[in-house]
């Protein structure tokens, strides 16, 4: 996980010049940064994930529900794009470790044999597109929702930042001895950017998410073909564990096909879900 948490970092601060962007942000609105009020600390995100079971996205700034600058919408258009091609790099690799993760431990929990990892060693994603096989294509198939919604939550913050340098054109003096207050600069705004691309709790949240996505994916598409007619959804039986979580486990084993009171088929049920797929007792017909 630390390898791609570190990839996914590279990727999005190499994807963006953050000090062109504050350049070419400042040319547009010409003596605004200097004068403005101090850009806000980047927000924590951290939920809730499960307002709508199923629906949940990365968690995103609240840019994205009020009017943008049409000139800033074209600026994160061109940032969107960038964004999505670099984190397609990595996670078309990220995906078939994950698959082969989550293959050989279902196989493994299935017959009761030992696990057999065939040659595969964790970041040699290439050998694991050959372990995978088929039914690793239909993960890949379903990619671009996920991209989208990742760089979606970094260009919000992005907008966030930008119009943050709009909210004020006065700087507020304290009274002496006290340190005079930072303000906006293109340097300042470009530091901003960057720290919200190069983010390594978030970072770290994708890589733990997406590797989950494809290790469930893997489970499921095994049961299928060992003819495990029953899924359950096993959480790692701590304070941590959130209540929708609970309730998956609760619901004890299921028809495979058959969703979870969370409305999920398999976790993970939001990012950084800690749960597994578990086969159940029962065989197909």
């Amino acid at each position: 996980m630390d390898l791609y948490t570190g990839k996914i970092r590279e990727a999005l601060t190499g994807a963006i010049d953050t000090r062109k962007l504050a350049e070419a942000w400042s040319l547009l609105h010409p003596g605004l940064l200097g004068k403005g009020a101090p850009i806000p600390p980047l927000l924590d995100h951290k939920g809730p994930w499960l307002a709508e079971p199923r629906k949940w996205q990365y968690p995103v700034g609240a840019s994205l529900a009020k009017d943008v600058d049409p000139a800033l919408s074209a600026f994160l258009a061109r940032a969107a794009q960038a964004l999505r091609a670099a984190l397609s790099a990595i996670l078309r690799k990220l995906w078939p470790e994950g698959w082969v993760l989550g293959q050989q431990a279902a196989r493994a929990a299935v017959t009761g044999d030992p696990v057999d990892w065939a040659g595969w060693t964790p970041a040699d994603y290439a050998a694991a597109e050959q372990i995978a096989g088929d039914g690793l294509q239909r993960l890949l198939d379903s990619a671009d929702i996920t991209i989208k919604s990742i760089a979606a939550s970094r260009v919000s913050d992005l907008a966030d930042a930008l119009q943050a340098t709009l909210a004020s054109d006065v700087t507020q003096v304290p009274p002496l001895p006290e340190p005079l207050p930072p303000v906006n600069s293109v340097d300042s705004l470009a530091r901003a950017l960057t720290e919200i691309l190069d983010n390594p709790g978030r970072a770290r949240m994708v890589a733990h998410t997406e590797i989950a996505r494809a290790q469930s994916a893997a489970a499921l598409d095994q049961y299928r073909q060992l003819d495990v007619a029953t899924k359950g959804w096993l959480t790692a039986e701590d304070a941590k564990v959130c209540p929708a979580c609970d309730a998956d486990e609760a619901a004890g084993d299921i028809p495979l096909p058959d969703r979870f009171p969370s409305g999920n088929d398999a976790p993970p049920g939001h990012p950084v879900c800690r749960c597994a797929l578990m086969p159940g007792l029962a065989r197909a017909a």
